[in-house]
């Protein structure tokens, strides 16, 4: 297993607006890093941990997320246009940690931790709790992505691809009117 690195102990900062353009960052962990505004265009993310991460007004452009792990990040007006975060693992992988995440015999401490490791070994795009408001999403694979609890408030999703992908409690638009989804719903489209 890799040694996790965190960007906070990297000697050069990350500023508000840095180039950081096909940059190889995975298996990085990013947790609660300010990348805003950054142009992390076709760079590596690819089991990254971005939890709490503000990648908002970030250019994403093509970037490869898969598997990363977006909990509560803030991608308020970022672009991913053509970005992948498509499953890249076997969906019955994803079924056991979901499972376990929400086995009513562990304490509450228990299942926080079983999320935690789910978020390290869930092959899917993790972006529960995400703000992806206004975020240009044009041709983003998403196959399989957790949005739950998204907002995905004025996203920009023509050509995205959500086959699969786990949208329950997620805020959309329907026309000029603002929906949650609360049963629970598997995108199908």
């Amino acid at each position: 297993m890799p040694q996790q690195r965190n960007l906070k102990s990297i000697e050069t900062p990350v500023e508000r607006g840095s180039n950081l353009e096909g940059a190889d960052l995975s298996d990085l962990d990013l947790r609660e890093a300010s990348l805003s505004g950054a142009n992390l265009a076709y760079a590596n993310l690819e089991d990254a941990n971005l939890s709490g991460v503000d990648l908002s007004g970030a250019d994403l452009t093509g970037a490869r997320l898969s598997r990363a792990c977006l909990i509560g990040a803030n991608l308020t007006d970022a672009i991913l246009c053509q970005a992948d975060l498509a499953l890249q693992s076997h969906p019955r992988v994803s079924k056991f940690f979901h499972q376990m995440a929400y086995a009513t015999t562990f304490t509450s401490e228990e299942r926080q931790k079983v999320k935690e490791l789910t978020c390290l070994y869930d092959p899917r795009a993790r972006l529960d709790n995400a703000i992806l408001r206004r975020a240009d999403l044009r041709g983003a694979r998403l196959a399989y992505a957790v949005l739950s609890n998204a907002d995905l408030r004025f996203a920009v999703l023509d050509g995205a691809d959500l086959s699969g992908a786990n949208l329950s409690g997620a805020w959309m638009m329907a026309g000029d009117l603002e929906v949650q989804i609360n049963d629970g719903s598997v995108w199908s489209g």
